[in-house]
């Protein structure tokens, strides 16, 4: 049974660089998460990787930190082939949706105009493509799990998901 998920490709506030970023997801079939930082997620176990993120960034909140750290085990991990995806521009724009036809990758320098080394490989579907809506509805954070019923409302334009409370909302767009 599929799991469902929504990501943004990179954080909206510049439009030219997600306009880059998200035409090479498009191009290419993938979907990409930043955190360079970090390193190979695949060869950490989850405890590792949890104290690789506190000293790759020790200025961030212990909650921030465990966020992060949850968000790249999911792209690396938990993410499976047949898996659907929304991919989000901002929290009021579904940019694209695609079903998860692989396993993620480590591959840094694969896209020349970021520095995220993780690509997951995603089958986009011509639409719904740039669908607006009137209120935030998607989740602050990068990588966020969907009920069914949440992805199919998305789809059919009538979700009204109330935005998650988070401490600090900047470190999330």
């Amino acid at each position: 049974m599929p799991r469902y998920w929504v990501m943004a490709p990179i954080e909206s506030k510049n439009p030219e660089l997600f306009d880059k970023v998200w035409q090479f997801g498009l191009a290419n079939h993938t979907i990409s998460i930043g955190w360079s930082e970090v390193g190979n997620v695949f060869q950490m176990d989850r405890e590792f990787l949890a104290s690789t993120v506190s000293k790759s960034f020790p200025d961030k909140p212990p909650q921030t930190q465990s966020l992060i750290a949850n968000m790249l085990w999911a792209f690396y991990h938990e993410i499976e082939p047949e898996d659907r995806i929304i991919a989000r521009r901002g929290r009021k724009i579904l940019a694209g949706v695609g079903k998860v036809t692989g396993s993620a990758t480590y591959t840094p320098g694969r896209n020349p105009d970021i520095s995220h080394p993780g690509f997951l490989p995603v089958a986009w579907e011509a639409q719904p493509r740039n669908m607006i809506f009137s209120e935030i509805v998607f989740p602050m954070h990068t990588l966020s799990e969907l009920t069914e019923a949440q992805y199919q409302g998305f789809l059919e334009g009538t979700s009204q998901s109330p935005p998650e409370s988070v401490e600090d909302p900047s470190e999330f767009v």
